[in-house]
């Protein structure tokens, strides 16, 4: 079964002074406007905890000498980063260099003028001068010192004491200055979390380079509910000798510019990371009375109601050739068949049901065979045997939620050789390839139902199933006829 947690399962990666590797940020060569990360944010509410359940009096979280080393090595250790050969920044502590005191009320000390801490190992570009980490101790930089948020107890315990968070500035050669926050570490687990993401980017030569951060518990939403930075996934851990171990998720997820936490609200359950084992934190608050909804979501079939493709054809003879593109009873076809399920406030992911070659435009060539499309006849169906994609809805959040499918199919005709050629090309949003959905249903309160909204959908040249309704315990489907050319059908339940 292909489960897919888009919603709830939210991606994770901090922006650990890089982007994606196919278009990575590299701040060695940011060529941008100075960024301003010191305004204080907005707090966000503290969670309360029952005391029976809260995670931070819990003995297991309140070792100082958990991971097999003292917190006090914070305070004797400084931080060296360096980048990869992918531009994914990674981070060690050495005990060469003391940390000076700075704004005392923020718990902040600094470590100034470092341009050989960014070594350059790969590509051999711009180097960071005047380099300075900042490292604050029980204060989230992002708030101000004396807040609620820094210094607040609950169950007669400061959330902040234990972590200490690193930003990082510099000037690259080539631009201006940087000012990055990259990671809070939790002295007691020695665990290692996000707490800052880039929310605003600026394209600059093709870079997406932040101009804005925002923190997590701000900035992260699932089903539009934000969650303190410590309860979503640790990005890693600190070890005994001063390395610090990023776990594959994140840097995966840094290498491919995703920017926000990751938390599994549906198995929260799951075992707490740990040095070489990505996991939970250990600071999730379970909620045992959640329920949840799968909603199910198929690719069911393609109909070919009245497309034609043209075949290069010889009406001559072999010394008297006369060829001529001639108009068939039947399609070549590629397409791709798309879905999304999103709460309100969470960034649309799409998923592909079914495709063939992605839909991708392709052009005459040597390699573009007949197999690369699918043949289907005037009037013929190709059912897809794909399996749906499932997604977990909290019961008690499902009105938050939208669902949104699309499509992209392109006729080709088939050429002398057995090449392809292209021919014609359709969506069903008014885009040359994905960029819209084309339909969005939303939740009807007062139905008890996902219904279609027209208004928010694009129905250029479309006619689709109406009216149409899906409640819990229901599987329906929903037709999508494109210009009475070709027809997608779709299956949904709600279980």
């Amino acid at each position: 079964m292909k489960y897919k947690f888009y919603l709830l399962y939210i991606l994770l990666p901090l922006f650990l002074l890089s982007c994606g590797s196919k278009m990575p940020f590299d701040p060695r060569a940011y060529n941008g406007s100075i960024i301003d990360n010191t305004t204080p944010e907005i707090e966000p509410d503290i969670p309360q905890v029952d005391k029976d359940n809260d995670p931070f009096l819990f003995p297991e979280n309140n070792n100082p000498n958990a991971g097999g080393f003292n917190a006090s090595k914070f305070n004797e250790w400084t931080l060296y980063t360096y980048f990869d050969g992918e531009n994914v920044a990674r981070h060690e502590f050495r005990n060469d260099k003391n940390w000076t005191p700075g704004d005392v009320s923020k718990g902040e000390y600094k470590l100034s003028g470092q341009s050989t801490y960014t070594e350059v190992v790969n590509p051999p570009v711009n180097k960071i001068n005047d380099v300075t980490y900042y490292m604050y101790k029980g204060k989230n930089d992002h708030f101000l010192p004396d807040s609620d948020y820094n210094t607040k107890p609950i169950n007669h315990v400061v959330r902040m004491e234990r972590f200490v968070f690193f930003r990082f500035t510099g000037s690259p050669l080539a631009g201006d200055a940087l000012d990055n926050r990259f990671m809070a570490i939790d002295t007691m687990t020695k665990l290692i979390f996000a707490y800052s993401k880039p929310t605003e980017f600026k394209d600059i030569l093709g870079h997406q380079v932040p101009t804005k951060w925002e923190p997590v518990d701000n900035a992260t939403k699932v089903l539009g509910v934000s969650y303190p930075f410590y309860e979503y996934d640790p990005i890693g851990v600190a070890h005994p000798d001063g390395t610090v171990e990023l776990f594959p998720q994140y840097v995966t997820d840094t290498e491919n510019g995703y920017y926000d936490p990751r938390i599994d609200i549906v198995n929260a359950d799951r075992e707490v990371a740990s040095p070489n084992k990505p996991g939970r934190s250990p600071y999730i608050v379970f909620n045992s009375n959640l329920k949840f909804y799968e909603f199910s979501i198929k690719a069911k079939s393609l109909k070919n109601i009245n497309i034609k493709s043209d075949k290069y054809i010889n009406l001559g003879s072999f010394f008297k050739p006369n060829w001529q593109f001639i108009s068939q009873n039947e399609a070549y076809l590629n397409y791709a068949i798309r879905s999304s399920l999103y709460a309100d406030g969470n960034a649309i992911t799409y998923d592909v049901l079914s495709h063939k070659k992605n839909g991708e435009i392709m052009t005459s060539g040597l390699f573009l065979i007949k197999d690369t499309t699918d043949t289907i006849v005037v009037n013929g169906i190709k059912n897809f045997t794909d399996i749906p994609n499932k997604y977990p809805i909290v019961s008690t959040e499902i009105e938050k939620y939208n669902i949104e499918l699309d499509a992209v199919v392109t006729k080709y005709g088939y050429s002398l050789g057995g090449f392809v050629e292209l021919k014609e090309k359709w969506t069903m949003a008014t885009y040359n390839n994905y960029g819209a959905p084309s339909i969005k249903f939303v939740y009807d309160k007062d139905k008890e139902a996902f219904v279609l909204d027209k208004s928010k959908s694009i129905l250029n040249k479309t006619t689709v199933t109406e009216p149409f309704e899906l409640k819990v315990g229901e599987t329906k489907d929903f037709a999508i006829n494109y210009n009475n050319e070709s027809e997608i059908t779709y299956t949904l339940s709600l279980e």
